[in-house]
Order: structure tokens, then C-alpha cells, then sequence
């Protein structure tokens, strides 16, 4: 027997809030659609599940997606893992991130570590880096069906080369620089990474701990790797060593002109990035995630469930 208990909700916003929500915009865009109008969120959550097709076809329109739609929605198929949705579309979402509309002096990413120092990029910076580093990766002719590892902390470099590679259309794979030679062998020697981006060091805890003796034994045991560059995420500790650490990156970026960032439309399937489980049976297993679904989430979260538009904040 099973107690039931009357909750009441500690707090519903105002009328006027609700109408004012993207999720009320995204209501009437159906409205004019044919669908609806819904007496509340479960009819609504009742649509999108029992009429997919309609549902996605109008979240690619109403959030912007940019890049070709094609003409079927959702491919069905016997079973639920086989269906595809939208099997003729082609997208980059690099291109999606960088290229909405907005003024090239819009704030983009704001980045601090814990020493408190803050790294700010507006739009217009983000593509002029994300350009620069492609034209790195392209000297070792990084395309589709390549790897791009990354071997960083969580700083605004990690998301220029995340967008450098998927620009390129190719897949993105990283892990944190405070795992161990195994931890990083575990998960990149299952990819095959044609470029390592890796960072010199990282600090935790108010100290500073170096990579590079790490970083030698994850290069020489990663024979698919064509390049390896160092990027100095702290002030030296260790000189050094091209033959066995990898290249500076910011003297490599020197080396290079910069360009236009280039933005590959790929199928919508197209594999975006390798994460990883936690390993702690076996192996860490690599779990693809692919373009169009990371867009499309993204999209359909950000703006239906967490109402976010241009100029709020998303703290990571």
C-alpha cells in the first residue's frame, strides 16, 4: 500500500513570463502550422512524440538550423535503432555555432581558470582562431574520417580546436590532461588520432602540474598520429623536445597564415565527436555522437526547455 501526498509547486511564473517564452513562440509557429493549439506542456510533449515528423521538421525551421534540410523528415525502419532522421540534410555545426546572425562583436565565450584570469572572445575572434588553426590542421590535410585529439584542460583553446576540426568535418575526441598515460591510451588508442593537440601542463589546486613525460610515452604509443603540438598552458617547467614531446603550437600558428574558417556540410549522421564511459568496467567504451543529433538536442534544449536567447549566459 502506497501513501499519496498532494505536492503543490513551490513557485509557477507569471502569465505574462510564460507568453514571453521561446516554448509559447515555438506553440504559435505550429499553431500556424496546422498543429494545435495545445491546452498545456503534456499535450504538447504528446505531439512530439506521436507526430516526430511534424515536431523535428518545425524545431530545424523555428530554431535556424543552418544548412540543407532535405525532403523526409524521419527515414523509418523495422526497428528504432535503424530509423534515420533527416537521411538528406547536410550541416556543420561548427558553421551553426559561428555563423548566426549577429554582430562579429557579440561575446561568444568567456573563459577562466582558476587563477582568476579570464580570456574573453567575441564571435569575430572565435572565427578568426578557428580559421587560423585550420589552416594548421590542413597541413596535415585533416578531413572527414580523421581524428582530432585533444589532450587540454577546459579553456577557450579545447573550443577552437573542437570547431577547427568540425569545421573540417572532422571527428573530435578528448580527455582531461590529469589522467594518466592509460587513461589517455585507453580512449584515444581505440580512435586512431591523426593530429594530438596537448597541453604542457594544467593547474589544480593552486599548483601547477606538468605533462611532458606523460605526453612522450602517449605519443610513441599512438603510431596513427601524424602531428603532435604542445600548446603552453602554464609557464614551463621541462624545455621542450620536438623528437619526443611534439611542436610548440603557438610557433606552429606563427608559421601559418591565417584564413576564413571553412565550414564542411557533411550528412547529418556524420560523426561529430567520440566521448567516452567512465571505464570502470573494462575498457572505456566510445559512444559516437553524431552531427545533426548534437545540433538538433542542442537546439530543441536550449531554446524550448531553457529559454535561452541571444546575449544570456550559459555557465559550464
Amino acid at each position: 500500500m502506497t501513501n499519496e501526498i498532494d505536492l503543490e509547486p513551490l513557485w509557477t511564473p507569471a502569465e505574462r513570463r510564460v507568453n514571453a517564452t521561446r516554448l509559447t513562440e515555438f506553440q504559435a509557429f505550429l499553431k500556424k502550422r496546422g498543429h494545435g493549439p495545445f491546452a498545456d506542456f503534456e499535450g504538447l510533449h504528446w505531439f512530439s512524440i506521436n507526430q516526430a515528423e511534424e515536431f523535428w521538421d518545425a524545431v530545424w525551421d523555428f530554431t535556424g538550423v543552418i544548412g540543407s534540410k532535405g525532403d523526409v523528415v524521419i527515414e523509418h525502419a523495422a526497428h528504432i535503432a535503424d530509423a534515420r532522421f533527416f537521411p538528406n540534410a547536410e550541416l556543420n555545426i561548427a558553421e551553426n555555432i559561428l555563423r548566426p546572425k549577429g554582430d562579429a562583436g557579440d561575446l561568444l565565450l568567456v573563459a577562466c581558470d582558476e587563477s582568476g584570469v579570464k580570456e574573453r572572445l567575441s564571435r569575430g575572434e572565435m572565427l578568426n582562431r578557428v580559421g587560423h588553426m585550420q589552416q594548421l590542421l590542413l597541413r596535415h590535410d585533416v578531413g572527414a574520417g580523421d581524428v582530432v585529439a585533444a589532450w587540454l584542460p577546459n579553456t577557450a583553446a579545447s573550443y577552437v580546436v573542437m570547431l577547427a576540426a568540425a569545421g573540417l568535418g572532422a571527428t573530435f575526441v578528448s580527455t582531461s590532461p590529469d589522467f594518466g598515460v592509460d587513461g589517455v591510451l585507453d580512449r584515444f588508442g581505440q580512435v586512431d588520432p591523426k593530429v594530438l593537440i596537448a597541453a604542457n601542463g594544467y593547474v589544480y589546486g593552486g599548483r601547477a602540474f606538468d605533462c611532458l613525460d606523460r605526453l612522450a610515452m602517449v605519443r610513441e604509443a599512438l603510431p596513427s598520429l601524424g602531428a603532435v603540438y604542445v600548446h603552453q598552458n602554464i609557464e614551463p617547467q621541462k624545455d621542450l623536445d620536438p623528437t619526443i614531446h611534439g611542436v610548440s603550437l603557438e610557433d606552429a600558428l606563427d608559421q601559418v597564415e591565417p584564413a576564413e574558417p571553412i565550414f564542411t556540410r557533411l550528412p547529418f549522421d556524420h560523426p561529430l565527436y567520440v566521448l567516452f564511459s567512465s571505464g570502470t568496467t573494462g575498457k572505456p567504451k566510445p559512444i559516437v555522437h553524431r552531427a545533426g543529433g548534437v545540433l538538433m538536442t542542442h537546439m530543441k534544449e536550449q531554446q524550448l526547455a531553457c529559454d535561452i536567447r541571444p546575449g544570456d549566459r550559459v555557465f559550464y
